[in-house]
């Protein structure tokens, strides 16, 4: 019997060790209105702890040193016990053992304490953490207010001992869970300095991981550090952003077998607006969609935009004197335009003057009208006399 409960004891202490090196969080869990686990949800979504801080690494540290202290002490009077020699090992750096996994551990409901939990009483919170070998305390909980609950989420630091409100929504009574991107996006600033919420699309990948790394996803959500990863067969880079979206049934399209030509021949072509060759040009790939633009002085340049696998494209540009010549015509029919309503007012204003004698309140104001209009029209006939002069002048023979 006595063999026994030394082997608990030790089974115990050991476990405690193992417990302590894990990132520790405690969930105290005053919700009684929504549908929800947060204990569940945590422990899906943030598994590993990718960027320990200094105090972080320090508090696992202790805890470490603190629990191998007890498994030496225990070895000792289990040895003493078997009058067997101690055999005693010096803690060394090497015996440290930082696991960056986090560990969420829902807390025994505590009677006729709900306030204090609720108020941050930091000596209660505190305490609880030094029992419990925790980093953090979650505390959730829920006041119905009209047709809606609110579901706050508040948040001890042990580390820096300090209290706060981490999420605060007013959800309708229909809606028992929170929603997922908006609870991941206030959580996940509390784990991590550096991340990125992704949102996979394309289809139901539920428990798939993510590759190099393990990290498995849920609910098509998943956090990820900075670097390159793998789903499937897609692959995707996380660099600095907070927020990604990918769809994994975006394939990339090439178009193959690209003829490019001109009867013009020699034309600068452009693609994507930075290679630059001359034509006639055969390029053996290209993704799609891509922008082929060709030049040539004295030719006006053309430019399209390619969304398929088309492989053959000739281009014959038109003159640059065309464009001239189109410029010329209408700055010449401007004119005559112009010059055309002149006449018309002018017309206008004889017939008004020879009725104003008969009607003088009515044709007077006729009269001063088209006179106001025709002075106008006048300049307007001089800006276009000008702009047909200039268009002709630099028309190409």
């Amino acid at each position: 019997m006595r063999k026994i409960l030394i082997f608990l004891t030790v089974f115990f202490l050991f476990c405690s060790f193992v417990f302590a090196n894990s990132f520790n969080v405690g969930i105290y869990d005053l919700d009684n209105d929504l549908n929800f686990d947060l204990n569940e949800f945590c422990s899906n979504f943030f598994q590993y702890k990718f960027d320990l801080s200094s105090k972080e690494l320090q508090y696992q540290d202790d805890l470490t040193l603190y629990n191998n202290s007890i498994l030496l002490n225990q070895k000792i009077k289990d040895n003493y016990s078997k009058n067997t020699k101690p055999e005693i090992n010096t803690l060394n750096e090497e015996n440290k053992n930082n696991n960056t996994s986090i560990n969420f551990i829902e807390l025994e409901y505590v009677a006729n304490c709900d306030s204090y939990f609720i108020e941050g009483d930091k000596v209660l919170l505190k305490q609880l953490c030094l029992e419990e070998n925790l980093s953090l305390i979650f505390i959730p909980y829920t006041v119905v207010v009209s047709d809606f609950i609110r579901y706050r989420i508040c948040l001890f630091n042990n580390l820096e001992n300090s209290f706060s409100c981490i999420y605060d929504r007013l959800l309708p009574k229909n809606q028992l869970i929170p929603e997922t991107e908006d609870l991941l996006n206030s959580l996940s600033s509390v784990f991590y300095k550096n991340y990125c919420l992704v949102k996979i699309l394309g289809g139901d990948f539920e428990l798939a991981s993510v590759e190099p790394s393990g990290y498995i996803i849920h609910d098509n959500f998943v956090i990820l550090p900075s670097g390159d990863f793998i789903i499937g067969d897609f692959s995707f880079s996380v660099n600095k952003e907070k927020n990604l979206e990918i769809n994994v049934n975006d394939k990339k399209i090439f178009a193959e077998n690209i003829l490019i030509n001109s009867k013009i021949g020699n034309l600068n072509l452009l693609i994507n607006n930075y290679l630059q060759f001359k034509t006639p040009l055969h390029l053996d790939e290209i993704e799609v969609p891509y922008t082929l633009k060709v030049t040539k002085d004295g030719f006006k340049d053309s430019v399209i935009q390619v969304s398929n696998n088309f492989s053959n494209f000739n281009f014959d540009l038109n003159p640059s004197w065309i464009v001239t010549q189109n410029k010329f015509e209408d700055s010449r029919k401007e004119f005559y335009n112009s010059f055309a309503l002149s006449i018309g007012l002018f017309a206008i204003r004889v017939v008004s003057k020879s009725l104003k004698e008969d009607n003088f309140k009515l044709y007077s104001g006729i009269d001063s009208f088209i006179y106001g209009v025709s002075i106008i029209n006048l300049l307007n006939v001089a800006n276009k006399l000008f702009i047909y002069y200039k268009s002709s002048a630099f028309l190409a023979p």
